[in-house]
């Protein structure tokens, strides 16, 4: 897998230029940074909102090789291994700038192409917390029967999760339509089998701003995203996307974020005030944790409504 060098939680780098770039190589800890969930447009970076047709995307691919992902005893998904040289061959990297050190380049690619621990730790969440209760308690997640979509998807592991806990429709975006092609479609292929599975994928790809003709207002009922908090500069549309696709009064986002980034300064509290400072009619919880003692503490945040 690209970036299992160092490990899936070992240290890599932004490609950003300038006081970014600075900044990440000053950071005192490896976990510096995570998916960027957008690029700025103003910076040069856009990729136009676009739908992505599974129907296009061929049945094989030699660059896609299959792995397995224990998430819990009784559940293993299969997902692909890309080579980084395959990975900027799909990106059409004429310049060599994404190599197996890069994880994000600004404006061209956000790092779909490894799957990231927060992913992970989202996955093992929905996994423990499927329609526990009635679905709107503390606890519970309610998956059966539930509209889904996975921002910043790259491999897609918790939209596949939420498929294969009963969830009506999946759609996952990832802003690199290359990502979807080569790694999300296959990979829900590989975990589904049959037209009416598969047929539950929807896939986007493309800037958060630029999704609003792809996405019905209030028509998800549960939004996850993992590792897309690092920057505060993406919040305003980070938040914007959610509010778009969240149903009003019932819809929950899900957000899995290392607690801070260090040298780049978001993480849980930045998004959690960016949130409660503009919009006083949603709350935000942290509703799991994840400390070894060592590197960074993950959380899981559940943004929502308030309640009546």
């Amino acid at each position: 897998m690209w970036g299992a060098e160092d490990g899936e939680s070992g240290g890599f780098r932004f490609n950003f230029g300038g006081d970014a770039a600075a900044a990440a190589a000053k950071a005192p800890n490896p976990d510096v940074a995570a998916r960027a969930p957008d690029a700025d447009p103003k910076e040069g970076g856009h990729i136009a909102g676009v739908e992505v047709l599974a129907s296009t995307v061929p049945e094989h691919s030699p660059t896609w090789k299959p792995e397995t992902l224990e998430l819990d005893p009784s559940t293993t998904v299969v997902k692909g291994a890309v080579t980084s040289a395959d990975a900027a061959n799909a990106l059409s990297d004429a310049d060599g700038s994404i190599d197996g050190n890069s994880d994000v380049v600004k404006g061209r690619y956000e790092g779909g192409f490894k799957l990231w621990e927060c992913s992970v730790d989202l996955a093992k969440h929905l996994l423990k917390h499927a329609d526990v209760g009635d679905g709107d308690d503390d606890d519970g997640v309610k998956l059966r029967g539930a509209r889904v979509l996975e921002l910043g998807c790259g491999h897609g592991v918790p939209g596949i999760v939420a498929a294969l806990k009963g969830a009506a429709q999946v759609t996952l975006c990832d802003y690199n339509p290359e990502v979807l092609s080569t790694l999300a479609v296959p990979n829900v292929r590989a975990n589904f089998t049959t037209d009416e599975e598969r047929g539950k994928f929807a896939y986007l790809g493309g800037d958060w701003g630029d999704l609003d003709a792809h996405i019905e207002p209030g028509s998800f009922d549960l939004v996850l995203a993992a590792e897309t908090i690092y920057s505060v500069d993406s919040y305003a549309r980070h938040i914007r996307v959610l509010r778009r696709a969240l149903r009003v009064g019932t819809g929950v986002a899900l957000i899995a974020a290392k607690s801070y980034y260090f040298g780049v300064g978001g993480g849980v509290d930045a998004f959690r005030q960016a949130i409660e400072r503009a919009h006083p009619d949603m709350e935000v919880q942290s509703v799991e944790s994840f400390s070894d003692g060592a590197s960074n503490v993950r959380e899981i945040l559940r943004v929502r409504y308030k309640r009546r």
